[in-house]
């Protein structure tokens, strides 16, 4: 029998020599052998906790067993597959489908009885219980770390982190450009703004990468370590903050309330539009970096109203060149679109599907023709063998060989017929052309919502730029 060998370590029992990867590999060969098993292949989730499913080799074992590619799923001990009762039970449920038997070699448990999955539920309970006491020992300790002082989050833009010390210093370069950035905030630049500016002149964030508006803003909104404090987060408590003893301040703290109450005071909240309103939402696409197009609105005070926007995200930060394109500019490129090419791209379409249905019918006549051609060969040589025209031996070879002409010819037939209906059926290309041409002559008396609804039952997406136009247009088949 063929065994699926998982294995499982945390970042914190990497150092656990009962749980290395190579103790839990070597007591899995060991059992493996002793029972007579052959290892299929070994799982290994290297660094990864066993609180949920979210883990690479655990998915590619999912997958795996639906194709029957072993027997066994074998681990070193239960935690090691998961510490969740619910998750035990959906793997557990999932090896019962395919008929894949469960083992662990130190809990001796398996799945074979029911009094065998009521063992392991137990276990399951109790790797549970003991995930969550972990948790909490893990965040009291955080806690009180926090408590002392010790700033632990991501090394931020403008300092360098010693893993042996703990502590974060100033990074001269860098910080220079958290200053600049916080002071082109109070000279009056949104984080759009800056972080376009910044784009352009080829300055990059922590990790080499193109600044990006959200992480602008959270500088300068929730930034307060540059100022030498952290808000921390206590579970089921609510955020304090709190001196760090381990990092080096940029800006005073009385520097930093400032810039603050300077960006509560010049705060703008959007106004809401209906999601409903947006008749093109999440079907845009920039036709320059082919990513998905945002929705934004601004109020017209002339005219009393809302003019609704989309927008490459990217553009605002000097990553892309394509602007914004209000709604009803929107409308006329669909509506010339469809007007324009609708009606020759689906005639084209209904020809090609006549076309290729009338060609496909062809060969299958041909086929069926090959086949009653071989039905009166073998008719013939049944009646060769009764006049002893061949011998048995020549007999059975030919007509081995006629069957197998059959098998192929019949194999053929089946592959043009499957061809034949996945062709685009002509009766819904009509219905389609028909649907659409009303849409196009009634457009501008439908509601929004209506408008929508037709967009999201036909259109796939739609590539688009202001100043081109509608570079292409997907339909749902």
């Amino acid at each position: 029998m063929k065994v699926a060998a998982y294995i499982r370590v945390s970042t914190d029992e990497q150092a656990n020599e009962g749980f290395s990867i190579e103790a839990q590999k070597r007591n899995i060969i060991e059992w493996t052998i002793k029972h007579n098993y052959e290892i299929y292949d070994f799982y290994i989730d290297d660094g990864y906790s066993g609180k949920n499913l979210n883990r690479p080799k655990i998915k590619k074992l999912l997958l795996d067993i639906k194709d029957n590619k072993f027997d066994i799923v074998l681990v070193y001990c239960l935690d090691r597959l998961t510490r969740d009762i619910v998750d035990l039970w959906t793997l557990i449920d999932n090896f019962k489908h395919y008929k894949i038997e469960f083992l662990s070699v130190t809990d001796q448990t398996t799945t074979s009885t029911a009094g065998d999955r009521l063992n392991l539920n137990i276990k399951g309970i109790f790797a549970q219980y003991e995930r969550e006491r972990i948790g909490e020992r893990v965040a009291v300790a955080m806690e009180q770390r926090a408590k002392e002082g010790w700033y632990t989050g991501r090394v931020p833009l403008g300092y360098n982190y010693d893993s042996n010390t703990k502590m974060y210093s100033i990074n001269e370069d860098e910080a220079k450009i958290v200053k600049r950035i916080f002071q082109m905030h109070i000279d009056g630049y949104g984080s759009n703004k800056i972080c376009k500016k910044l784009n352009l002149e080829g300055l990059r964030n922590k990790r080499g990468n193109e600044f990006a508006e959200n992480s602008i803003n959270y500088m300068l909104t929730h930034a307060w370590y540059y100022s030498g404090y952290f808000l921390y987060h206590p579970k089921n408590k609510e955020p304090i903050y709190l001196k760090a003893n381990n990092i080096e301040p940029i800006f005073t703290i009385e520097e930093f309330k400032k810039i603050k109450k300077y960006t509560n005071e010049r705060k703008k909240f959007p106004k809401k539009i209906g999601n409903n309103n947006y008749i093109f939402k999440n079907k845009l696409y920039c036709s320059s970096c082919h990513k998905r197009l945002t929705t934004l609105s601004t109020f017209n005070k002339k005219r009393n109203n809302y003019i609704l926007y989309y927008k490459c995200h990217r553009t605002v930060q000097g990553r892309c060149n394509n602007k914004g394109i209000n709604q009803t500019l929107m409308e006329n490129f669909f509506i010339n679109y469809l007007n324009k090419y609708f009606n020759n791209i689906y005639e084209v379409k209904i020809k090609i599907n006549l076309k290729q249905i009338d060609e496909i019918d062809k060969e299958i006549i041909k086929l069926k023709e090959n086949i009653e051609k071989i039905n009166n060969r073998k008719k013939k040589l049944h009646y060769m063998i009764l006049d002893d025209f061949i011998s048995k031996a020549d007999y059975k070879e030919i007509l081995i060989n006629l069957e197998n002409d059959l098998k192929e010819i019949n194999i053929k037939i089946k592959e043009r017929e499957n061809k034949k209906s996945e062709l685009v059926n002509l009766n819904k290309l009509t219905e389609f052309k028909i649907i659409t041409k009303s849409i196009i002559d009634i457009w501008c008396s439908l509601l929004p919502l209506e408008k929508k609804e037709f967009i999201n039952k036909f259109i796939k997406y739609i590539e688009v730029d202001k100043e081109n136009g509608i570079k292409q247009i997907e339909f749902y088949q």
